[in-house]
């Protein structure tokens, strides 16, 4: 009889959900476990639950057999692997290159969830996540197939190095797009409020950190 694979879909494009889809990427390796991996379509939950005995996701849900976890003070990526890491260490199928990939990418699991949950408290942080953007790294792994590879070779040190070269280039780009932002109404006719927004489709790659500066400014200027 032919093994059915098991199927891991991940939030697409993103940091913390891709690392996240790294950590089972590695028990199954660990375990010979045939396996797909593809970014979750719209939807998705919904529409394949009632065909499957459970699932598993990190954000609320309204299908009874999706178990959710739901940690504001944590990311996807860490608790992914703080639990596909303690099932290898439980199973004795899981072999030493995969626990030693486990325990060498911690690291950089932590720099992750710094920059996705907004703590920004680890040393070189800010340089850390522009240098992951800065790598361009495709994370639809039906477009690349080397993507864990990839990912797997990360050091957080040289991507804080890398990142450090262009940190100054985006802040400047930041500042810029903040000069050129203008009020706007919410609501329409209802006018629940005002807020900052900025055309800056040319810097996309920078959409959260300038989000976060518009809310900055729209404080100070107290819309």
């Amino acid at each position: 009889m032919v093994e059915k694979k098991k199927a891991v879909l991940y939030h697409y494009p993103c940091h913390d959900c891709v690392f996240a889809a790294l950590t089972p990427h590695l028990y199954f390796s660990a375990n010979s476990i045939p396996s797909l991996f593809f970014p979750r379509p719209p939807g998705f939950v919904q529409q394949v639950s009632p065909n499957v005995d459970n699932s598993f996701g990190d954000v609320s849900s309204t299908c009874k057999n999706v178990a959710k976890v739901l940690d504001i003070g944590r990311s996807c990526a860490t608790i992914a692997f703080d639990y596909f890491t303690q099932k290898l260490m439980e199973e004795s199928g899981g072999n030493y290159r995969e626990r030693n990939d486990f325990k060498r990418m911690r690291r950089v699991f932590e720099y992750i969830e710094d920059a996705d949950i907004w703590k920004w408290e680890l040393p070189g942080s800010k340089a850390f996540n522009s240098g992951i953007v800065d790598l361009g790294i495709e994370y639809d792994l039906n477009q690349n197939q080397t993507l864990f590879q990839k990912l797997l070779s990360l050091d957080h040190e040289s991507v804080i190095n890398r990142g450090r070269e262009s940190l100054s280039r985006k802040h400047k780009l930041i500042q810029e797009a903040l000069e050129q932002s203008y009020e706007i109404v919410l609501g329409g006719d209802e006018e629940f409020g005002w807020c900052l927004a900025v055309n800056a489709d040319e810097n996309a790659e920078l959409r959260s950190e300038l989000g976060n500066q518009l809310a900055e400014k729209r404080k100070r200027m107290r819309l």
